[in-house]
């Protein structure tokens, strides 16, 4: 969305009406809310510059409007929704079958481009694929011990430059780095944000977005590994794969 309040009309408003539903109709065996990274905000980094994982005991810190109308509706459930036992998933990046804004990347992957921010050498995000996270979401929504809890379910840091091998083997091509320094993705986003203004559309990369690509998104999985022995097992090679094929099998490629 272009505004906060967009955002937290979804999330926010959205979210308790899901709740305020359930709580009036006597309550339900177990309410799973998905909310995301982004409402934790990006890894702080380490004196050698490597990406510290965010856990369920950091402080959330979000940058990103998104991230805040997560954030915002973390705290309405936390405050007012204690008696429903809700479970939170946060989960990183999600790519595979049907998600529309990582199918950018492939997209550019098959014009033979793929734009990095950063160092592409040192993992620098969680990236899921949308098997492991149901699977992980049905065994949390399953598990008695995880109401009232929050659980990211990720995967271990990845680097840009083992994504764009993971799509370059999908797509069947190599492609061209198209390397955007972090002190401009600012104007870049805006600039994609304008353009979409001009024919009514928000395009993918928008400054919300931006300017997150700026920072490190990683998450530790291991509270939802020791709750419900939690573990990805969809590697980048086959994911994206799999995304690829489906992408092409629907016309999107």
């Amino acid at each position: 969305a272009r505004d906060q309040a967009t955002l937290d009309r979804a999330n926010v408003d959205g979210t308790r009406a899901v709740l305020d539903a359930v709580r009036a109709s006597g309550g339900a065996p177990r309410v799973l809310v998905t909310s995301s990274l982004e409402a934790m905000g990006p890894n702080a980094l380490a004196p050698d510059g490597a990406a510290i994982p965010a856990t369920e005991a950091d402080r959330p810190q979000p940058i990103s409007m998104y991230g805040v109308s997560k954030a915002r509706m973390e705290d309405a459930i936390r405050r007012d929704y204690g008696d429903l036992g809700v479970t939170v998933v946060r989960p990183p990046a999600v790519y595979g079958s049907r998600e529309a804004d990582l199918y950018e990347m492939a997209k550019g992957a098959t014009r033979g481009l793929f734009p990095i921010v950063g160092p592409d050498g040192v993992p620098r995000l969680s990236m899921v694929h949308v098997s492991d996270l149901v699977r992980g979401m049905a065994d949390l929504a399953e598990h008695g011990p995880a109401a009232g809890e929050t659980y990211f379910l990720g995967t271990p840091g990845v680097s840009w430059a083992e994504v764009r091998a993971a799509l370059e083997a999908a797509v069947g091509r190599k492609t061209r780095a198209l390397r955007v320094p972090g002190a401009v993705i600012g104007a870049v986003g805006a600039l994609a944000e304008w353009g979409g203004g001009l024919v009514g559309a928000l395009p993918p990369l928008t400054r919300d977005k931006a300017e997150a690509a700026r920072h490190a998104w990683i998450c530790s999985s291991d509270k939802a590994a020791e709750a419900v022995g939690y573990a990805p097992e969809v590697g980048l090679a086959e994911g994206w794969a799999e995304a690829v094929n489906w992408y092409r099998r629907h016309g999107w490629l």
